[in-house]
């Protein structure tokens, strides 16, 4: 959600993108470590991943303008 706040603000183009991939990254570095070190199963990173993506989804589906 950060990601997609400071990519509204930011110039269009190559910083637009940057901002994104950045983030996706992150959240993907985020969750191979966590099935890495052994602190979750994968199904749990995943289940993760797609309740983010719902709750993001729903945010954008509601949200004004």
């Amino acid at each position: 959600m950060l990601a997609s706040v400071l990519a509204a603000h930011a110039p269009p183009g190559a910083a637009r993108i940057g901002i994104h991939a950045a983030a996706a990254l992150l959240v993907a570095g985020i969750g191979l470590s966590r099935v890495y070190l052994g602190v979750h199963y994968p199904s749990d990173v995943i289940a993760g991943y797609l309740a983010a993506a719902f709750v993001m989804g729903a945010v954008f589906a509601f949200s004004p303008g």
